[in-house]
């Protein structure tokens, strides 16, 4: 899967949501050179955390590089995003990610690996 969901409904349009996600994710880059992965947070298609290759807070250690060679890396990332969405309709958020500089591919969830997203409303 290339992308993880979880769907929450505020009680108070005042709340914020605290998102917690763990993953795992597999990223493979076909041939040699330089690959990295971007990687954001939705809530219902507006961007509420954005780590890519032009923020200082990109995913630094998801990049690889050097050799000619197929290449891939697993590994389990964590991040955590507050939210003010102002709202008490469902809110659906989900975590994307895609690969970049390269042929590169991103998966999350590698032979059935456990994710979670944890979404914790906080009445305000």
């Amino acid at each position: 899967t290339t992308s993880l969901t979880a769907t929450i409904t505020p009680s108070l349009a005042s709340s914020r949501i605290l998102v917690l996600i763990t993953s795992q994710f597999k990223h493979q880059r076909a041939g040699g050179g330089f690959s990295g992965i971007a990687a954001e947070v939705d809530r219902n298609g507006t961007v509420v955390g954005d780590w890519n290759k032009t923020d200082s807070d990109e995913f630094n250690f998801l990049q690889i590089t050097g050799s000619s060679a197929t290449l891939y890396v697993s590994n389990v990332i964590s991040v955590s995003v507050l939210d003010s969405p102002s709202s008490t309709s469902a809110l659906t958020y989900t975590l994307k990610a895609r690969g970049y500089d390269g042929s590169v591919s991103v998966n999350f969830q590698q032979n059935s690996a456990l994710s979670t997203i944890t979404l914790l409303e906080i009445g305000v």
